[in-house]
Formats: structure tokens, sequence, C-alpha cells
């Protein structure tokens, strides 16, 4: 049976008997348990009663255990989204995580007997895939379990911390039931919280140690995920201490042939580096130390990176260093103006040497490596996301022209009032066959903030000058017509897809169901900081969208509306003040908003609309 949503294998399975029996074996192929909370004993309980009456323990392959392992709805859902998330699923055998945002101390670890009952029970399974996603330690019963009994079974550890790692002004050995994690020939993949200190202000070594299990300690480990972890002890506490020991190694107080360097380099294939600052070229250096990259075929940079980061990865690229890799997600460059003169042509470089990439992530690039990235990869992107960088109608062409078999995409583009141009990049995008998802970050105005040596001061009030100030009612008004984004221009915009879709137009259903539909924010607009005022009437019209096509045949030309955060906006409207002339600097706006919208008893929050796209007005 081909795989379904969760939700449509248990409608399809409560249909009859014989359906139940044919969907036995995929549904209860994953399950799920959430093991944190004094429910657990009576959850674990009633999944045993069900498995055991559907006679169906066999049929298990992937086990989850952790925080909230059973909401398969809301992961479905995220699943839907995942261009947005911070994390795309990079390798189909990755089970990608975000981070646990607590440690559990010692004290509060239930002790190995707790675990027993679920040791005995993974016993009797035949798992394919273990995911730990809880912030608990893995309990060694259950460990040994698969290193004894499942030594096929692929670990994945969400949140991994040592906490002997954990260390005071003298290193320590790890504790034995660390390293025999650290060792499992069983760990496949981890997602893993570091920091230089911990919140008691001990050093935390858990960076370093990752270092060496991708190098080959833990045999058969492909995929890391690094999470760095915001650290709310008193800056005190650590100014007291002494300087961090460096670290060397697992056995510090017994390895005298400790090497900085490994002797061999590990097989990891996918690596994500989520900093909270700027991932420098030196810790790049010493992750292809420690690894062989000629192997790796994912790679995400969190964050910021620095100009040298490019730099290595070019120089890589350049010298076919990086064979294997098919997906990159860089972000943002870190540093002053004339580094960023300087990224574009080594960015060009970079996209030019790769092999053909199949997903590629990518913050602000220029028209050279755009260009690049169209003719070197576009034969072979399936996925496509790029931030800080609008384009215009001619590269929205080109991109459908360039990557025939794109799926997923996250672009910016520049409203304009709903005109033929705007309309003809929905249509461009709609066109675009095998399109299965889009994330569009609508923008609003085409004014950037210049961050060149000879770039103007910003204005913290509004300019005196009589020309200045006729020109920002112009550039005000061109905004609020552009953020105004209603459901029913969400649903214009869509349609507008789907109606220049070859499938449509064949009778067919378009691979296209999903689209998200987001309003860039506008702090700053010609030289000037935009009033708490106008900021807060642009959230309010400049709403974010999600639209999906009912997947009914019977219904294939109907689309499904949904705002996003809209709790969020409506709380945040409660401050708004009711009357427009009251908000602050209103005296810029208000009465170009009432020439836009006037004035009914209904309010301005609810009197506005957005202006049909060209050829569609009813």
């Amino acid at each position: 049976m081909e795989a379904l949503p969760q939700a449509s294998l248990l409608a399809f399975a409560s249909a009859s008997r014989v359906c139940r029996a044919a969907a036995r074996r995929e549904r209860f192929s994953r399950v799920s348990i959430n093991i944190d909370g004094a429910e657990f004993d009576e959850r674990f309980g009633r999944l045993e009663c069900i498995l055991d009456e559907a006679n169906s323990r066999t049929c298990i392959r992937v086990l989850e255990l952790g925080i909230g392992a059973d909401d398969h709805t809301k992961r479905e859902d995220d699943k839907n989204s995942a261009l947005h998330a911070s994390w795309t699923k990079l390798a189909p055998d990755f089970y990608p995580a975000p981070p646990l945002q607590a440690w559990k101390s010692r004290t509060q670890r239930r002790p190995e007997e707790h675990w027993q009952r679920l040791a005995k029970f993974i016993s009797g399974l035949h798992l394919k895939d273990l995911i730990w996603a809880s912030m608990e330690q893995l309990p060694c019963c259950i460990l040994a379990v698969l290193n004894e009994q499942m030594p096929g079974c692929r670990l994945h550890v969400h949140g991994l911390d040592f906490h002997s790692l954990h260390q005071q002004d003298v290193l320590q050995d790890i504790e034995d039931t660390d390293y025999m994690l650290a060792t499992s020939s069983c760990l496949y993949s981890i997602s893993v919280l570091y920091s230089r200190y911990d919140e008691s202000g001990c050093a935390n070594y858990n960076g370093e140690a990752t270092l060496q299990l991708s190098a080959g300690l833990a045999p058969n480990l492909k995929h890391v995920c690094m999470w760095e972890k915001t650290i709310m002890s008193s800056g005190e506490i650590i100014r007291q201490r002494p300087t961090r020991p460096q670290w060397r190694g697992f056995r510090p107080q017994s390895d005298s042939e400790w090497r900085e360097v490994p002797e061999t380099k590990g097989q990891i294939q996918d690596l994500a580096i989520h900093a909270l600052r700027e991932v420098s070229g030196f810790e790049l250096a010493a992750w292809e130390c420690h690894n062989d990259f000629s192997v790796l075929r994912s790679l995400q940079l969190g964050r910021q990176m620095e100009l040298d980061v490019v730099k290595k990865l070019a120089d890589l690229a350049e010298q076919d260093g990086l064979p294997r890799l098919r997906c990159l997600s860089l972000l943002a460059i870190s540093g002053e103006y004339e580094e960023h003169v300087d990224a574009e042509s080594i960015m060009t470089r970079l996209c030019t040497s790769l092999h053909p990439l199949a997903e590629l992530g990518i913050v602000g690039p220029g028209s050279m490596s755009f260009e690049a990235i169209l003719q070197r990869h576009g034969d072979d992107l399936q996925v496509l996301c790029i931030d800080d960088f609008v384009l215009s109608v001619h590269q929205v062409i080109q991109l459908r022209d360039s990557c025939p078999g794109i799926r997923k995409l996250s672009i910016e583009m520049l409203r304009s009032a709903g005109d033929g141009v705007e309309v003809r990049i929905y249509q461009t995008l709609g066109s675009m066959r095998y399109l299965e998802s889009l994330s569009l970050m609508l923008k609003c105005t085409g004014y950037r903030e210049d961050d060149g040596p000879d770039a103007p001061c910003i204005l913290m009030s509004p300019s005196n000058d009589e020309e200045d100030k006729v020109a920002m009612a112009i550039a005000m008004r061109q905004v609020l017509i552009n953020a105004a984004v209603d459901e029913s221009l969400a649903q214009s915009i869509f349609q507008q897809m789907l109606v220049t879709h070859a499938s449509v137009k064949a009778g067919l259903p378009p691979k296209l169901d999903l689209i998200r539909l987001r309003v860039g924010r506008v702090p700053v607009l010609n030289d000037q900081t935009m009033s708490p005022g106008f900021r807060g009437i642009l959230a309010w019209i400049g709403r974010s969208w999600i639209c999906r096509r009912d997947p009914r045949d019977t219904h294939r030309n109907e689309v499904r509306i949904e705002e996003v955060d809209s709790n969020a906006r409506l709380c945040n409207g409660k401050l708004l003040e009711d009357d427009i002339d009251e908000l602050m600097g209103s005296e810029q706006f208000a009465d170009i908003w009432k020439s836009l919208w006037p004035e009914t008893s209904a309010g301005w929050k609810e009197d506005w609309r957005s202006n049909p796209l060209a050829g569609a007005i009813d």
C-alpha cells in the first residue's frame, strides 16, 4: 500500500473489516509514545492492549519516544510548511527535530527501574528505527536492548547531551553510561545541544565531543545537527571561573595518547550547524578535519556565517572536495560592507564549481550568483529557497524555464497593486509543471536600505522638506495598497496560478496544492524610521495565508484558505486605537488611509480591502 497521511489511513481502515485488515501493517508501522508526564504508564498500557487486540506488534518498524510524540496531526501539518522551518528534511532516512529547550538534571532523572517495562516491550519488536526525543537521558536498559538484540536498528537521538561532560575546573573522564551511547553502533543521527558553559557555570564539552563522535567513535553515525543553546546563567558566575580547560578527549585522566586531529576521518552524510552567532571558517575547518567531506550529501549553516566559510566551500568545490553534495543551505554573510561586495564573486564561484544540487537555500544572492544557480543547477533543482533577493518578472520566467523539475519553491517578489506585471508573475509560477508547494514573500516597496559607506543617515522623525513629504506620501500610499492582503486576494492569487497550469488545461488536477503568502514588513521607508502606528496598521492588513487545493477529485477547483497566526494579529490589534487619528505618527498616514478606504461606521480596522488583481475584477 502506498504511504498515506495518518488521517487518511485511519479513514480508510474505518471503511470496512477488509480495509482495516489491509491497512494493518501500514497503520502500525510507525508508533509514537509520549513518555513524559505522569500519564505515561496509562498511555503505555492502552497502547499494548491496542497492539495485542490487532496482533500488530510485529508490524512496528519505527518507534518514536518523547515529548508530544503522539501528536500526529501537528507533525503532518508542520511537514506541509517545511519550507519555512529552521531545518528541512535533507535526507529520507534522517528524522530531524528542533532543539529541546531544557535539560533535566540528574536528580530529576527517573531510575532505570522505571524504564524496564518499556525496554522489555522494545525487545519484542523488529525495529528499523528508534527515535528518542526526550529531555531524559536515553536509559541504559533500552540502549542495551538495541546493542545486543537489534544491532541493525538505527538510533536517532534528539537533544543529545552527555551529562558527565558538564565539568568543573578539572577535566574528568566521561561516565561509562554516557560512553556506552557515544560508541553505540546503533547511533545513526543526533541533534545536539551545545554551549561553552551551562547554567551553573560548568564547562560544557558536548560540542567538542560531537566532533569525536562524527570522526568514527560512533561507527555508524551519518547525520549530525548542532543546536547552540541559549544560556541564562549569570555572567558573574562565568567570570569568576578560571580559564576553560581545553578539551582532551573522553578519557583525559587515563588517555595519554589523545590526538586533537584524528587519525581517520568520519563518514557523516548530513551536517547542520545552528549557532547563536555566525559560523566561522575555523569551525567549518574543524568539521572538515574530522570528516571526509567527499561523502557529505547535505550541509546547512544557520543564522549567519563569516565570509571565510564561503571561501572554504568554494575552494573545496573547485578541488572536487564535495562531489556528493546534493543539498546546501547557506544563510546571510556577516561582516562589513566591503565583505558583502566580495561575497557575490565568491558565492558565484561556489555555485559554479559545485556539482548540480537537488536542494538549495540561499540568502542575499546577487544577480550574478542567481544566474550561476540557474545555469549550473537548474536542471537538477527540486527544492529552492531564496531570501533577501526580490525577483523581477523576467527572473521568474528565467527560473521557470531553467528549473523544470522544481517541486518546492520559496522566493520574494514585489507587489505592484495587482497590475498586469504582478499577475504575470503569478501565472508564470502557476505554469511550473511539477511545482507542489510555494512560499511567496510579498514585498510592499522597492525601497532598500543602503548599507554602503555613502549611505544616508536614517531619520528618526519625518522630514520637514516639502519634496520629501510629497515623496513619502506617495511611497506610503503604495505600501498600504500592496500590504493589504485579505482572504479574497489570497484566493485570487492561488486561482491565477491554478488556471494557468498545463494540467488544468488538460482537465487534470495540478500538482500545486499549497501556497503560503507572507507580507514583508516596512520598518524603514525613504530613509525614515516608520512610526509604531504605521507599522501597526501594516501588521493588521498585511496578513499571512496558507492556501490549499481541495484534494478531492470532485472539488479539485476549490481552494481552502487559512490565516496564519490570526490570534496573535487579533491580540496585537486590540492595542491599536480604534480612531486612526489617535495612532502614533498618524499625521503622516491617516489622510492617505482615508483616501484609499473612506471611513464608515465599522471603523478603520474593518473598512479596508485589497485591490483586486488585474483581470480578476468582479
